[in-house]
């Protein structure tokens, strides 16, 4: 019963109780050997039966056995797959890091280089033009400050997954790291909160936006409107030279492609218009949720 299927054993049992009759029979005489046949018959079955439990709870258990070596494998994939996106993930951000520090940073100092080494020049030639590039390198020299900062601020853990956008929105602005030469209003229309990927994206993006009004717009004057209500958007607006939107995008800006990355990383639009002398706005709105038909 172990190594044969089901109905082969059966018909061996069937086959070996007449065998025991004739038997038995000679030995014994007809009832005697029939009842010991009944009795060998019965234990035979008794035994075929547990022998075939056994067999299918070996098999179940080896089937098992299979399926969590599967599941294992599986669930090995997955973190394997995980790691993989997590390691991704870290990777982009190193790169848009990198690719900011050099379009930001690393040209503001070259800027600052190039001031100081005029100013040297002047020093001995024309010192009463020397006062012009310090204050020239005083402001580059607080450009880089605000850049580092807005930079470091985004390896910083998320505020917004405790406090919310808004606040989060008015403690950036009331902050250090935005020029105070730059005005910044903020409007909130509703009171309802997102999710903590889109607030927190959300955030990015106008942190991005007014990081470009400081480096590009050369305004005194901008605005953030946050909707918060059916239909959730955000702007930020300024109105400073603007810039042609076509050769900024085929220049690769980092950060009008960072913008755009957080957008749809959450399912948002992202939407700039702007056009040389008539500033800028950055809208960004949640897309509608399209409804399957049946």
């Amino acid at each position: 019963m172990l190594n044969l299927p089901s109905k082969v054993g059966g018909v061996w049992m069937g086959i070996c109780a007449p065998i025991m009759v004739l038997l038995l029979v000679k030995t014994y005489g007809t009832t005697p050997a029939i009842a010991l046949t009944l009795i060998y018959t019965a234990g035979n079955v008794f035994f075929g039966t547990y022998t075939l439990a056994t067999r299918r709870a070996q098999a179940a258990r080896l089937q098992n056995q299979t399926l969590a070596r599967e599941l294992q494998e599986a669930n090995d994939q997955l973190h394997d797959y995980s790691n993989r996106l997590e390691q991704l993930a870290v990777t982009q951000e190193r790169n848009r890091l990198a690719r900011e520090l050099h379009d930001s940073v690393t040209q503001t100092v070259f800027s600052m280089t190039l001031t100081t080494q005029s100013a040297l020049l002047l020093l001995d030639r024309d010192p009463n033009r020397v006062g012009v590039h310090l204050e020239r390198l005083n402001q580059l020299s607080r450009s880089a400050l605000a850049e580092m900062q807005l930079l470091i601020s985004e390896l910083e853990p998320d505020k917004a997954a405790k406090e919310g956008l808004v606040p989060v929105l008015r403690w950036h602005l009331a902050g250090s790291r935005l020029p105070e030469s730059l005005s910044v209003s903020l409007e909130v229309d509703g009171d309802q909160r997102l999710e903590f990927a889109e607030e927190q994206s959300l955030f990015h993006i106008a942190e991005e936006a007014l990081n470009n009004i400081v480096k590009h717009a050369r305004t005194s004057q901008a605005q953030v409107r946050l909707h918060l209500a059916e239909p959730f958007w955000m702007e930020i607006q300024d109105q400073g030279q603007g810039f042609d939107l076509t050769k900024a995008q085929n220049s690769g800006r980092v950060g009008l492609s960072s913008m755009h990355e957080r957008a749809v990383e959450i399912g948002w639009d992202l939407q700039v218009i702007t056009s040389p002398g008539a500033g800028t706005c950055i809208r960004v709105e949640k897309a509608p949720v399209r409804e399957e038909r049946v």
